[in-house]
């Protein structure tokens, strides 16, 4: 009886990261279809709207997120001077809204006219 019990449980200790890996999987694609399918069900009409389509928005999403990550590291891992780096934050023209980013270049020469400026 003692070796039925410790295969049983051999066998549990198995199938249960499986199983967990599985209904997390299952559980995050139907949150994200939850969310994102809101989203759509939103901006379009019911009878045109298919189980599914939230999953398709996403992935736009996600490229754009990688991209911008990537990107962000390329800058930051290319051993370029510190002054490359520099944080910079700019007040938009007419609100009181703040835009932050990058320094990208020094010198505006090669740009056409009234940009850079």
């Amino acid at each position: 009886m003692n070796s039925v019990g410790r295969i049983f449980l051999a066998g549990l200790l198995t199938v249960l990261p499986v199983l967990a890996t599985l209904y997390l999987v299952l559980w995050l694609v139907a949150a994200m279809e939850r969310f994102f399918g809101a989203q759509l069900k939103w901006l379009m009409p019911d009878e045109y709207y298919r189980t599914g389509m939230g999953l398709l928005l996403e992935v736009p999403l996600v490229r754009s997120v990688y991209a911008a990550l990537r990107d962000l590291f390329g800058l930051v891992a290319s051993g370029q001077d510190a002054a490359a780096l520099q944080v910079v934050s700019v007040t938009l023209p007419g609100t009181n809204m703040r835009a932050m980013g990058f320094v990208a270049r020094r010198e505006f020469g090669d740009l056409p006219a009234g940009v850079g400026r």
